[in-house]
């Protein structure tokens, strides 16, 4: 599931907020340890961290969303896809977060998608980017 998905992910053509006026907004994309301080884009390997973000509803009725991670090596290469859902109440904001354990040092790039769902596989935010160094 998580290869079909990263394939998938990697398939999608990029939109531009231009072009758009999405339902949910991203902001404060960043690094932070367990207790949600920030890290910097500069981090240790086999240093557990999170990918986070904070995602605003800017519709007029509660949204159901996906927050998906996708982490890529310095070669493109998936090295950690995850996901986690949440519901928004009408004009609410939330930080979401997802683990990370970078194994190696490196460069790597996290991706993050904000969708309705898996299955519908609809998008409700451009998708954000973080560059990462792993020393």
């Amino acid at each position: 599931m998580k290869a079909a998905l990263a394939l998938l992910l990697a398939a999608l053509p990029l939109a531009t907020a231009a072009v758009h006026s999405w339902p949910v907004a991203v902001s404060e994309i960043g690094l932070t340890n367990s207790f949600g301080e920030p890290l910097g884009s500069s981090v240790s390997s086999n240093a557990a961290l999170n990918v986070s973000a904070d995602v605003s509803n800017a519709r007029g009725e509660p949204q159901d969303l996906l927050y998906i991670v996708q982490v890529k090596d310095g070669a493109g290469a998936v090295v950690q896809l995850s996901w986690l859902g949440n519901s928004l109440a009408p004009g609410a904001s939330a930080s979401m977060a997802l683990s990370w354990t970078p194994a190696e040092p490196g460069q790597y790039t996290a991706e993050i998608f904000v969708w309705e769902d898996l299955a519908s596989q609809v998008p409700l935010a451009d998708v954000s980017r973080l560059d990462i160094t792993v020393g």
